[in-house]
């Protein structure tokens, strides 16, 4: 994950990280309802150091007391990442 530039994503709103074709779908992300019958996985790009995007798949899932917590994998990754949206 540290090739993606993923380090400087400390500190920022998660749409600030994404690319603006993706604000929409984080956006989208954190409306999740905690009555929700399904999981969306939803596929958001990264713009990279190097100038590329990086393909990141996450999904949210709603807790008590109106908080999310979010989880995120590298299609082809065999690990996964996990942090609160915000």
């Amino acid at each position: 994950m540290a090739s993606l530039g993923c380090q400087g994503w400390i500190g920022k709103l998660w749409a600030e990280t994404v690319t603006v074709e993706s604000k929409k779908k984080i956006h989208e992300l954190l409306l999740v309802q905690p009555q929700a019958q399904a999981l969306t996985w939803r596929h958001v790009n990264h713009p990279t150091p190097s100038g590329g995007e990086a393909a990141i798949q996450y999904i949210t899932v709603a807790l008590k007391g109106q908080k999310n917590v979010g989880g995120g994998s590298k299609p082809g990754a065999t690990g996964r990442i996990a942090a609160p949206p915000g």
